[in-house]
């Protein structure tokens, strides 16, 4: 009898060893990037509590109760583990050793495995990041489809990008390089996302000549960015088309070409994510944390107000609801508006 008891303590002892293995690394991490590179204020109450009630959806043993003051960890109905809160104006750190208390009172008690613990970082990790700010996010690479679409319409160039990614500038200019007997360009950035805030500024100076594209304020630091000498299409009409799903890079370009009176824009308002994304690798996926924003040459601010085009198509001629059920109407337009500039 007492072999069998020996036995059962020797076993909960490996167990018991075996669950405070787990560390949850990558949530130490992620504070201490929020810590030292977030530009806009953070709530850290906030986004460490909603990051702490992952674990209601994802052990149905346990439970996450909070005051202003306490938060209360229950397993199986049984109270476990009270602790304080920091105060709302604590700092990351602050934050950071509060949410890895309890998710190391968690890891004590449960008998899930590693890789279950990895999962559940994995989601404390997305709920933390999704709630920072409306751009801040977690995510795996969101630059997959790293190609553009391309084709010559009534001797006018169409290319279409769902994203910026490395290398698109060169790309287009490839492309202008070998049909210089064409008339105009049609760029349409309609859905395009964004993406690499440098690609963005190279694009913009293929068509400008000494001009300032963009200027972005950056962990208190104003960056101007300005076009080399030189049009890759030297002159000719330029079309961008938007809609409410074109974003960040593609809203740097836009902006860029429609103030310098380099294009015309047409479409409906843009996004507006005029933030600059620093980019971290945790947990095997990209962290986009907002360090700063952007600003078009005029000096408006992009974040939130977006651009309205100078033509707006939307659903009786809206600047704001986009017609996807005609989409076409918009290169049709374009087209027209670039022949009829020849004449």
């Amino acid at each position: 009898m007492m072999k069998k008891f020996y036995i059962f303590l020797f076993a909960l002892l490996i167990n018991s060893s075996i669950a405070s293995a787990y560390e949850f690394l990558e949530v130490n991490k992620l504070y201490r990037l929020l810590g030292d590179k977030h530009e806009t204020s953070t709530d850290f109450r906030s986004i460490s509590i909603k990051g702490a009630k992952t674990l209601n959806d994802f052990d149905k043993d346990f439970r996450l109760f909070n005051s202003h003051t306490k938060a209360y960890l229950y397993y199986k109905n049984n109270l476990v583990k009270v602790l304080d809160l920091p105060t709302e104006d604590s700092s990351a750190e602050a934050w950071r050793t509060t949410l890895t208390d309890i998710l190391s009172t968690y890891n004590q008690y449960s008998s899930i495995s590693d890789e279950n613990k990895q999962r559940l970082e994995k989601l404390v990790i997305k709920n933390v990041a999704k709630n920072i700010d409306k751009n801040s996010r977690i995510e795996k690479d969101s630059l997959k489809n790293k190609k553009l679409s391309f084709k010559i319409k009534n001797n006018i160039i169409y290319i279409s990008s769902q994203n910026f990614y490395n290398g698109l500038a060169d790309d287009i200019k490839k492309i202008t390089s070998e049909n210089t007997n064409t008339v105009g360009l049609i760029l349409d950035l309609r859905n395009n996302k964004g993406g690499d805030f440098a690609e963005a500024v190279k694009v913009a100076d293929l068509f400008l000549d000494n001009s300032l594209i963009a200027y972005s304020v950056e962990n208190g630091k104003t960056n101007y960015y300005n076009s080399s000498k030189g049009d890759v299409l030297e002159g000719k009409q330029i079309v961008v088309l938007v809609n409410n799903k074109t974003a960040s890079a593609a809203e740097i370009v836009t902006a860029a070409l429609g103030e310098q009176s380099r294009a015309t824009i047409i479409g409906t308002k843009t996004y507006g994510k005029g933030s600059i994304q620093s980019v971290y690798h945790i947990d095997n996926r990209n962290l986009y944390v907002t360090s700063g924003f952007t600003y078009t040459p005029s000096g408006k601010m992009i974040n939130e107000a977006g651009i309205i085009p100078q033509i707006c198509t939307g659903i009786q001629n809206s600047c704001k609801i986009s017609d996807n059920k005609n989409s076409s109407k918009d290169i049709l337009l374009a087209i027209n508006l670039i022949k009829n500039s020849l004449v």
